[in-house]
């Protein structure tokens, strides 16, 4: 299978976010900002927070690539692309 390139990711990412109405992906943002500032939680459940966080394409999102999330978090690029996955897949978050 060929590496997913952002574009594929942000394609598949919008596809997803726009069956999902704004008020819930506000609340979503609030509730990953919200595991990631309380310190408290596993610590893989806060990484994915912080790689969705990065990661959202949406108008309040900051939309990096992969490789920057990766660099960034000190995690593989699979790790990224598989928390998005589970995301499109799942249409919650993988937390």
């Amino acid at each position: 299978m060929p590496a997913a390139t952002p574009e594929m990711h942000r394609d598949r990412e919008t596809t997803c976010r726009e069956e999902v109405p704004r008020e819930s992906q506000r609340q979503e943002r609030e509730r990953l900002n919200s595991l990631i500032q309380k310190g408290r939680g596993p610590a893989r459940q806060v990484l994915k927070a912080r790689i969705l966080l990065k990661a959202d394409a949406s108008e309040t999102g900051e939309a990096w690539s992969d490789s920057q999330i990766a660099a960034a978090l000190d995690t593989s690029v699979d790790t990224i692309a598989r928390t998005r996955q589970h995301l499109v897949e799942g249409g919650s978050t993988p937390l």
